[in-house]
């Protein structure tokens, strides 16, 4: 960067600081005006003491009295015309603020707050000590100073903020954007090895098994009964096997309904873990809309890594799932174990919660992970819309 342009920044930064427009932070504005009028009614009052005269002769109660009254009375009688000007805005202007709004704007405030001000403590003896003789359009000029300045600083560092939240916030949608593409990838790789499996190779299978056949059509009986029994072993292969594989895959639930995947999904890991599975009639009706096929594999796909985790890290031998609408018409899916439970520390995510995790947040949902009276229990919440 050369000395012209960060000379030329320099000066776009005084200006904006300057000139704004900021947005009106009421409440920040009124914090820090409360502690400035409190050190500025301190020190007239401390000067005042010193001196001696009629209200350093009050008693100490009475001086403390009229010290807080004050303070809270300069920025409130300030501050509370912003806030109606605010109100009313956002109710009936719907454009930016500009320059000259911004400034007349807190002009305005400064203005109000000393007609209330004169008017409420005019003939109060400590607003002379306070203001001296200042005249009417000084006092406004002396409420307008710190305004505009805690209104400017409040809006350079509460701009860089949402600077910086607003780049976290892009990282963010960014990280969820690739997880959600991550996942439309795995996708379409899984469908792409399912239909390998279930066209390709169950028809080379079938290939073979013709051309066997017809190769020992002529050979002696004992060659015949075994090759027919490879014959038999090569069909439930391609029947079972194959097809298992294939819609463990990917369950092509445009298809295959829900119910039916996950009672497949659980012959997988029998006999060791026993699984049952229940899906509500309204959800099962709703997951068979070909509006709802990402939907109804975002399910398949969390029950899947569910049971995983179950089996592998909570050495469960039983396991239920159960998914139903609530009373938000949302989509809830429950997986119960009988494991070991959560360990006492916090659970590092892995590859499985890492699935589940972008899952749910590609379809804008909420999950957790909690101990059970017996196991552990996952809960995934998902919108319907």
């Amino acid at each position: 960067m050369t000395t012209r342009s960060r000379a030329s920044t320099a000066l776009r930064t005084v200006l904006q600081f300057v000139f704004g427009p900021w947005p009106l932070h009421p409440g920040g504005v009124w914090a820090l005006y409360l502690a400035l009028s409190f050190v500025s009614t301190l020190r007239s009052v401390t000067a005042v003491g010193a001196e001696g005269g009629l209200f350093a002769a009050q008693p100490i109660s009475e001086r403390a009295g009229q010290i807080l009254a004050f303070s809270l009375a300069v920025p409130t009688l300030v501050v509370v015309p912003l806030i109606i000007y605010q109100i009313l805005r956002r109710r009936f202007i719907h454009r930016s603020v500009t320059r000259a709004e911004y400034f007349l704007t807190l002009v305005g405030a400064s203005f109000i707050g000393t007609v209330f001000l004169t008017t409420i403590f005019g003939t109060n003896i400590f607003y002379e000590i306070y203001m001296g003789h200042l005249d009417f359009f000084t006092v406004v000029f002396r409420l307008f100073v710190p305004l505009w300045f805690m209104s400017s600083l409040l809006g350079l560092l509460l701009g860089r903020i949402q600077k910086q939240s607003d780049r976290a916030q892009a990282a963010l949608q960014t990280v969820v954007k690739q997880r959600r593409l991550l996942l439309e990838s795995e996708e379409r790789v899984r469908g792409q090895v399912a239909a390998y499996l279930h066209d390709r190779v169950q028809t080379d299978l079938v290939s073979i098994g013709l051309r066997v056949r017809a190769a020992v059509a002529l050979e002696p009986k004992e060659m015949v009964r075994e090759i027919e029994s490879a014959m038999d072993e090569l069909e439930r292969v391609r029947s079972e096997e194959v097809r298992s594989a294939s819609r463990q895959l990917s369950p092509n639930l445009a298809h295959v309904d829900l119910n039916t995947a996950l009672r497949e999904l659980a012959g997988a890991y029998r006999p060791g873990l026993i699984i049952t599975s229940v899906v509500s009639d309204p959800v099962a009706k709703a997951l068979r809309l070909p509006s709802e096929l990402s939907r109804a594999t975002g399910i398949y796909r969390i029950c899947e890594q569910g049971l995983l985790n179950a089996a592998i890290h909570g050495h469960a031998t039983e396991c239920s799932i159960q998914v139903w609408f609530n009373s938000d018409n949302e989509f809830v899916v429950e997986i119960h174990d009988n494991g070991v439970g959560l360990p006492p520390k916090r659970v590092e995510p892995g590859m499985g919660f890492s699935v589940i995790s972008a899952w749910v947040e590609s379809m804008n949902g909420r999950w957790s992970l909690e101990p059970a009276e017996i196991g552990a229990k996952l809960t995934a919440v998902i919108p319907a819309d």
